[in-house]
Parts: structure tokens; sequence; C-alpha cells
């Protein structure tokens, strides 16, 4: 060490630096981590579920991705969903010999893709009741008998239909029902009722486009 023209200097070879700085950007980066495990999504975390049968769909966040066909015991539902921000991709597999194929209640966010639902007497592919912001994309949903509803919404707004085909074969049968139901879309969809291709009660500002609706009611 070469010292050059300084006084009062004092060393103490024996004393170990203060580590408080170090300390607080330690504590500064816990607090920070910490913090952002708090504000991140669920759903950050998830990943895909495969399922090969009927169940309850309730991870926040998880997309199932069905493996295989499911013919059911009569159902009802075969996938009940009981969590938000859902998917569920059928893989282009088939759901039949069900009660109701797939009912989202009270939740959000939901989407649904790539199914082929086919449902019994009386019953319908899916429904939904007290729920918004959900999707039904690329999927084939028959009803082929009597009293049935391949599509039921009861107070479910700002959902959209795309890409599917919706089919109610049977007597009284609807292909989709809207009840106290605003603002859903449906695009580049085929709708066939053999009494109503699409029923509105007590629902405003749904749209239609590039779609076909064919009914006998």
């Amino acid at each position: 060490v070469k010292i050059m023209n300084c006084k009062k200097n004092k060393f103490n070879w024996d004393k170990k630096p203060e580590k408080k700085g170090l300390n607080i950007f330690v504590i500064n980066i816990f607090v920070f981590f910490l913090f952002s495990l708090i504000l991140t999504p669920t759903n950050v975390f998830a990943e895909d579920i495969n399922i090969t049968a009927c169940g309850e769909l309730g991870t926040e966040g998880a997309t199932y991705v069905l493996q295989n066909d499911i013919v059911g015991t009569n159902q009802n539902p075969c996938f009940p969903i009981s969590a938000n921000n859902i998917t569920l991709d059928c893989n282009g597999h088939s759901i039949t010999n069900v009660q109701t194929g797939i009912s989202i209640s009270s939740k959000n966010n939901i989407n649904i893709q790539n199914c082929n639902i086919t449902a019994n007497n009386n019953s319908s592919s899916i429904t939904c009741s007290s729920s918004s912001h959900n999707t039904i994309a690329h999927s084939n949903l028959f009803v082929p008998d009597a009293y049935s509803i391949a599509i039921d919404f009861d107070s479910c707004t700002d959902t959209n239909i795309t890409d599917s085909n919706i089919i109610a074969l049977g007597y009284t049968n609807y292909g989709i029902t809207f009840d106290f139901s605003n603002n859903n879309n449906i695009t580049d969809s085929n709708i066939v009722g053999d009494y109503w291709g699409i029923y509105l009660n007590s629902s405003s500002y749904n749209n239609i486009s590039n779609s076909t609706i064919t009914s006998q009611g």
C-alpha cells in the first residue's frame, strides 16, 4: 500500500466490511419476489391436464385435453366446469350417450373447442348459466332426440360461438336458446333446429354473422 500526502488515515485490517447495503438488497429482492407470487395470476403456472373420462373440471387456469372418445352412462353433465379461466380441448374426440355434455354455471372465461358432442333425449350438448366471456369454437354439437336444446343459454353474456355446427333434430328441438342473455356473437356457424334454429327470450344485442340458420318452426 502506497500512501502519499494523507493524514489521519486509520486502517483496521481485522475489521470486516459492513454488509448493511447487501442485506437491504437481499431483503428487497425477497419482498419483490413475494409480491410477484401474490400478484401473478394462477393460470401462469397451469399446465395441460390429460383426461380420459367424464368428471369435474376444477383447476383454475388449466387446459384439459381429451385423449379419447367417451361413451357415457347418461351423465348430467359429463363435464361440469367449476372454476374460471378453463379451456376444454376435446382434441376432435366425441362425447356420446350423456344427458348434458358440458355445463358452465357462474364461471367466466371458459373456452370449449374441438368437441363433438351428442346428447340424449330431453337434454343439451352445452348449457351456460350466469356466466360471461366464454368461447365455443370448432365444435359439432348434436341433439337427435325430442325436447332437446343443442346450446342452452340462461343469463349467459359476452360469449362467442364460432366455426361450429349446432344441430337439433327431433320433435320440438332448438338449436340455440337465449334466455336473458345479451351481447353474444355467433360467426361462421351452421345452426339447425327442428322447431326453432335460434330462440330468444328477453335477450338483446346478440349478433349473428356469416352463419346459416334452418328451422321448421
